[in-house]
C-alpha cells in the first residue's frame, strides 16, 4: 500500500506540474511543499475520521466521503496558492 501511495503521488506531483497548473518548473522546493501538502491533508483526513467515529458516531460507510469534502478542497487550495504559486517576474515587465 506504501508503494502504491508513493507512486500515485509522484504521478500526482508530475501531471499537477505539467498538465494542471502549467508550472513545469519542478525543483526541490516543490516536491517539498508537495509532500508537505500530502501529508497536512492525510493528517487531516485521519483527524477527521477519528473525530466522526469516535465523537460524532457518523455511520462507517459515510466517514470517507465526509473526509473527501473536506481534504479534496484544502489539498486543491494549498497546491493551487502554496505548491504550485506561479510568481511574478518583475524584471521581465520592465
Amino acid at each position: 500500500m506504501a508503494s502504491g501511495y508513493g507512486l500515485t503521488s509522484l504521478l500526482a506531483l508530475l501531471l499537477s506540474d505539467q498538465w494542471v497548473f502549467k508550472l513545469g518548473a519542478a525543483n526541490f522546493w516543490l516536491v517539498f511543499r508537495f509532500y508537505v501538502t500530502y501529508g497536512a491533508t492525510w493528517l487531516i483526513s485521519i483527524s477527521l475520521t477519528f473525530i466522526a467515529t469516535n465523537w460524532w458516531s457518523l455511520q462507517p460507510e459515510l466517514i470517507p466521503f465526509f473526509c473527501l469534502l473536506i481534504t479534496t478542497p484544502t489539498n486543491f487550495c494549498l497546491s493551487k496558492f502554496w505548491v504550485f504559486k506561479k510568481t511574478v517576474n518583475w524584471s521581465a515587465l520592465n
